[in-house]
């Protein structure tokens, strides 16, 4: 899937935390486990790096639900 952020065009999976902060993004964190959907603050991501790329960061986020690592997916809704 390919992503256009404003003027920035890329691949979801080479998405950076910076690119939240370029233009305005919904983001939450859906649990594959039990399907908790959890709101995130991109700001709280950049705790990881700001250049960390997202589907790494995908690996290291706990559900708040059900507490299983590492099976959360990002989900993005960019916003005006």
């Amino acid at each position: 899937m390919v992503i256009q952020l404003g003027n920035i065009r890329a691949a979801a999976y080479e998405l950076h935390v910076d690119h939240l902060f370029t233009v305005r993004a919904k983001v939450d964190a859906v649990c594959m486990a039990c399907d908790h959907v959890g709101k995130i603050d991109p700001y709280d991501l950049a705790k990881y790096g700001r250049h960390d790329r997202l589907g790494r960061i995908e690996g290291k986020l706990r559900c708040t639900k059900c507490r299983k690592l590492g099976l959360c997916r990002l989900r993005i809704e960019w916003t005006d």
